[in-house]
């Protein structure tokens, strides 16, 4: 930043007008001065020469008979004018004629052919021809000092020196006096910028004191305050209203909390409860399908085993809450082995295939060679049963279901397709969120295999925890309603024993 940068609105200002009238005075000063020196001189100049000419005329009779006394008798005269210094009369042939010095000794210069007047020096050299009638006697020369010439140059420059000071401190005066008329509203300006930016009072106002520009610009900032103002209003209200809702959040957040954990809580107390009655109760239904307590009709056994199914329904369900809550709370327990995909997928098939065959439903596996992934095998299998399961309860009877296994450069991929009723687009982004499940509740319909059987929705949200615990994916595609579905089931092949633990721990 250059120092006039830095300069108060006032100071520029001050600077402006100084400079301006600085430079136009000095420029001023400079014309007068190089003119009245010039014309000085020319005045100077054209008094010697008609001085000269003058003593010309008086020397003509003298040079025409000859008479050298005359002649310096006329030159002597000059002796009375101080500033003429030396005067010599020379004849047709250009020689001396006669001479005046002031200076005893002061050489004549040789004559000129022609008129001709010169500064050199301290002296105006001056040379006029001799003419009488049109006819030609001589010449003369005058030499004058130009120390007269100079003293009036000098007193000249003082006095216009002296007019420059004066004008110049006129201005000083002069640019004090108008910059208020410039700086004041403007310096008015910035302080009332100030004092919002420290206060924030958008209610004061800057006073107008022209029609100008600067009162354009004074309106200008005053309108600005007022947008200021409603502005800062609605955003105080909305901060308030902000902190209002923020404040609302965080109360909901924490009824959330606590709801959430009175869920947990609920169940955990909800399945260890059920645990002790369900276990009883299998087994006093085992023991009466058994015989063990006495024979019992058909139409009892029917119904006894009815009571079986349903039992084991809920203890299907309290598993599932249970893997649920591990993986809530952070306990979920994983121990890595190498497993062959392929067997374990064949072998839940082969304990699946009863109830394949009372859907007549057609499954095939393609599996060209076993493929080994490291990975927990239990909850693999879990993961396994859930894909399955869902793809039996999910196909038509007589529907067809096909398994396909990938080796593919870095991971197994497992796919499961069936030609069952399909998924919306809608719900595939969902279908693996806990208690969705993908149906109306008011048709809910429980079962293990049955066409169309709801379960409680955590199925596929365990199977996604515990493969994305061993670092891999799985999602599924669908053509939409009618069209079948597809779940895809990729794990790397390099899962560290270590990381797997780690993943499903935390």
């Amino acid at each position: 930043m250059t120092p006039f940068g830095s300069l108060s609105i006032r100071g520029k200002l001050v600077g402006v007008i100084l400079l301006t009238t600085a430079l136009s005075l000095l420029g001023g000063f400079a014309f007068v001065t190089v003119n009245d020196v010039r014309g000085f001189k020319q005045d100077m100049a054209e008094g010697t020469v008609l001085m000269a000419r003058v003593i010309g005329d008086h020397s003509v009779s003298a040079l025409t008979f000859g008479d050298r006394p005359e002649a310096a008798k006329i030159l002597a005269r000059l002796e009375a004018l101080p500033a003429v210094e030396a005067a010599h009369l020379y004849d047709r042939e250009g020689a001396l004629f006669a001479s005046f010095a002031r200076t005893p000794g002061d050489p004549a210069p040789p004559a000129a052919a022609e008129a001709q007047h010169e500064f050199r020096g301290q002296r105006l050299h001056v040379f006029e021809p001799v003419v009488y009638q049109n006819e030609r006697y001589g010449s003369i020369h005058v030499a004058a000092s130009t120390l007269p010439l100079e003293h009036k140059i000098r007193r000249h420059l003082l006095i216009l020196l002296a007019v420059l000071l004066a004008l110049i401190f006129a201005s000083i005066i002069f640019a004090l006096r108008l910059q208020r008329i410039i700086s004041e509203p403007i310096l008015s300006l910035a302080e009332t910028a100030r004092w919002v930016s420290r206060t924030h009072d958008y209610s004061v106002r800057v006073e107008k004191t022209g029609a100008d520009e600067i009162g354009a610009l004074c309106d200008g900032f005053n309108d600005m305050l007022g947008e200021l103002g409603k502005t800062h209003a609605e955003l105080r209200d909305k901060s308030a209203l902000l902190e209002t809702l923020y404040a609302q959040e965080r109360e909901a957040s924490r009824n959330l909390q606590e709801l959430n954990e009175m869920k947990t809580s609920f169940l955990v107390v909800t399945s260890h409860e059920l645990r002790t009655p369900l276990t009883i109760i299998r087994g006093y239904t085992e023991a009466l399908l058994g015989g063990i307590l006495g024979s019992v009709s058909e139409a009892q056994r029917n119904s006894i085993a009815a009571c079986q199914r349903m039992a084991y329904r809920m203890v299907e369900t309290l598993a599932n809450i249970q893997q649920m809550l591990e993986i809530n709370e952070g306990l979920m327990v994983a121990n890595p082995t190498a497993v062959d995909l392929r067997a374990a997928a064949s072998e839940i098939l082969e304990g699946l295939a009863p109830f394949v065959a009372q859907r007549r439903q057609r499954v095939s596996m393609d599996a060209p060679e076993a493929v080994h992934v490291t990975a927990d095998k239990d909850k693999l299998e879990i993961v396994l049963v859930n894909l399955l399961q869902n793809a039996i309860k999910f196909t038509q009877d007589g529907g067809e279901i096909r398994v396909r296994l990938l080796s593919e450069p870095q991971a197994a991929h497992l796919i499961v397709e069936d030609t069952g009723i399909g998924i919306d687009a809608a719900e595939l982004p969902r279908i693996f969120e806990r208690f969705y499940p993908s149906a109306d509740w008011l048709h809910h319909r429980s079962g293990k295999f049955q066409f169309e059987a709801r379960g409680s929705g955590l199925g596929l949200a365990i199977a996604k925890s515990y493969v994305e615990a061993h670092g891999g994916r799985i999602w599924a595609e669908s053509a939409g309603r009618g069209k079948g579905s597809a779940f895809h089931l990729v794990l790397p092949f390099g899962a560290k024993e270590q990381a797997v633990s780690v993943a499903t721990v935390s």
